[in-house]
């Protein structure tokens, strides 16, 4: 059960003139271990103590110590309001004691994936950032966090500031990120690149018949914490900055389309009231990285699209070869990636074309399921795409392979 307390210890906010240039207006905001201002400790799995560590003398600063000698997840968070739709950046130093566990010692926002790179075990001050795009309400709760962990975090000298980003705008997407990344990128590129991606959401629609987010832009933001991978879905998808300028060159100097990108986008195309689509079952999918790379496959066949991966290009219909090749290493020999698998799909299109599985994931997104394991799901899939094409579909499985696929999602 949550078990959350109030506490008197409190940050002063106040805004302070930057003597370096601040990319909005001079200013920032900086949030001390001082005055009266309302912060909430929430403490789960365990129990754990925050105290805060006034200091004097020249060069001392106060700090805020979050300790347990079991495993706990506490935060001390604030909700703020701030610009709607604006980016921000929040940074503090951070250092831990003898910190193990899951998450370590961050700085996050609290009940979302963006936190800053975990720390743990024993480390001296660090600098750690994360960069977020500020939610339609305004409101984002600030937080520092030992997370699933136990050993000793502290926090000072925690800073927000709004970060002036280089965006550009299309008509399903707004890309964002710091101006150095696209440093030596002509406009041109990223605009192309943009155009590109909303003719692959447009193709996404077309396959599954709904759009995320009920048709709101979607935000694609560089970062500079690791977002849990190369880029994550979501509004924002978040993409981690060192990727980027690689990336765009490879666009510019290759017409790749961005591999990543299109299967982030993808992803927002999942059903589900976890998900970008509510109201929607999602009982039904029984592997959504595979889904996510079958949506970027329609698209990309359709419009020819380009991806690249290590050092070599795909284009259109060719991008089944990439899918082909993890087929032909494994299920020969009855082993499983759900690449390989995806290539059984795609096996099946090339059969009975595209309508059969339009017809599917509209059924299957708009009728309620009650299944419990991914074989079930994968019967139910090949059961309706059968039915659409008027064709038995597992014929197009070689003997042995519907065997290797059971005896991976069966439970």
């Amino acid at each position: 059960m949550k078990n959350i307390i109030k506490i008197s210890i409190a940050f002063l906010i106040f805004l302070v003139s930057c003597t370096t240039k601040n990319p909005v207006d001079d200013t920032f905001m900086k949030l001390d271990f001082s005055g009266k201002s309302p912060w909430t400790i929430e403490m789960t799995k365990g129990e754990g103590s925050v105290n805060w560590n006034p200091q004097t003398g020249i060069g001392a600063s106060e700090y805020l110590c979050i300790q347990s000698e079991d495993t706990v997840d506490v935060q001390l968070y604030q909700t703020l309001s701030l610009k709607a739709n604006q980016v921000y950046r929040l940074s503090a130093d951070v250092k831990t004691e003898d910190v193990t566990g899951t998450y370590g010692a961050s700085i996050c926002l609290r009940n979302t994936w963006i936190n800053s790179n975990l720390m743990k075990g024993t480390n001296d001050w660090e600098r750690k950032t994360i960069v977020f795009l500020v939610p339609d309400s305004g409101r984002v709760d600030i937080s520092c966090r030992l997370g699933a962990a136990s050993g000793k975090a502290y926090f000072r000298d925690l800073v927000i500031e709004k970060l002036d980003y280089y965006t550009e705008t299309s008509q399903y997407l707004i890309f964002r990120t710091d101006s150095n990344n696209v440093a030596g990128i002509r406009s041109e590129t990223i605009r192309e690149w943009l155009k590109n991606m909303d003719r692959v959401y447009e193709k996404y629609v077309e396959l599954i018949g709904k759009k995320p987010y009920d048709g709101k832009k979607i935000t694609i933001l560089g970062v500079e914490q690791y977002p849990w991978g190369w880029a994550v879905a979501g509004n924002p998808i978040q993409w981690y900055a060192r990727y980027i300028p690689s990336s765009l060159k490879d666009m510019e100097e290759k017409g790749d389309w961005s591999f990543g990108i299109m299967h982030e986008i993808g992803h927002d195309f999942n059903a589900g009231d976890g998900y970008a689509i509510k109201g929607c079952n999602e009982n039904w999918n029984w592997n959504e990285e595979m889904f996510a790379n079958f949506r970027m496959y329609y698209a990309v066949e359709l419009l020819n699209g380009v991806f690249k991966m290590g050092d070599n290009i795909y284009r259109g219909e060719e991008g089944k070869y990439y899918y082909k090749t993890s087929y032909d290493k494994l299920f020969p020999e009855g082993n499983f990636t759900h690449d390989a698998h995806m290539y059984t799909l795609i096996r099946i299109k090339d059969k009975t074309g595209w309508e059969p599985f339009k017809k599917t994931f509209r059924w299957l997104y708009d009728n309620k399921t009650e299944l419990d394991d991914g074989w079930a799901k994968f019967n139910l899939f090949l059961d309706k795409l059968t039915e659409y094409a008027s064709f038995d579909v597992r014929t197009t499985y070689l003997a042995g392979e519907l065997e290797t696929v059971r005896k991976h999602l069966q439970k």
